[in-house]
């Protein structure tokens, strides 16, 4: 079965119609679900929901959509010593690079996921495996698929 590792931020979106990202993340829930692509996160991006939404005074709302993260994603992806024995790697290598940022990369490689999907153009930077938005990865499937 196929995996791909959320970021926080397609939950966020997800969350409200109001978003222009909204859309494009309720397709790739819904590609994922009927192409049977096992969605994943981790405890990292549950933390992130709460920090977010505690500083844009929507503490509530956060609570809610960690709630329907976890539902997507049982089991959550815990941060355990090997993981961050990668974040450190990845830590001197990437210096200047965002820390959060950082441990959902080490996640995916030591949890051997293939894709990071978010919309935080930030993460281009990433050599070690690709980081797409919805767009790109539902497109790459598509193309993918048609080419099998």
């Amino acid at each position: 079965m196929k995996t791909v590792y959320f970021d926080s931020n397609i939950f966020m979106y997800l969350s409200e119609s109001g978003y222009p990202q909204h859309d494009y993340c309720f397709a790739l829930i819904e590609y994922c679900q009927h192409n049977q692509i096992q969605i994943k996160t981790s405890t990292e991006t549950i933390q992130e929901i709460i920090h977010v939404s505690k500083k844009h005074k929507a503490q509530e709302n956060g609570i809610a959509i960690a709630y329907k993260t976890i539902q997507l994603t049982e089991p959550l992806i815990a941060i355990h010593e090997m993981t961050i024995g990668k974040f450190l790697e990845l830590a001197k290598i990437y210096p200047e690079q965002d820390s959060r940022d950082l441990i959902h990369i080490a996640v995916c490689i030591a949890n051997n996921i293939p894709t990071l999907i978010t919309y935080d153009k930030k993460m281009k930077w990433c050599k070690e495996l690709p980081v797409v938005t919805p767009e790109e990865y539902m497109k790459r499937a598509r193309r993918t698929s048609h080419d099998e």
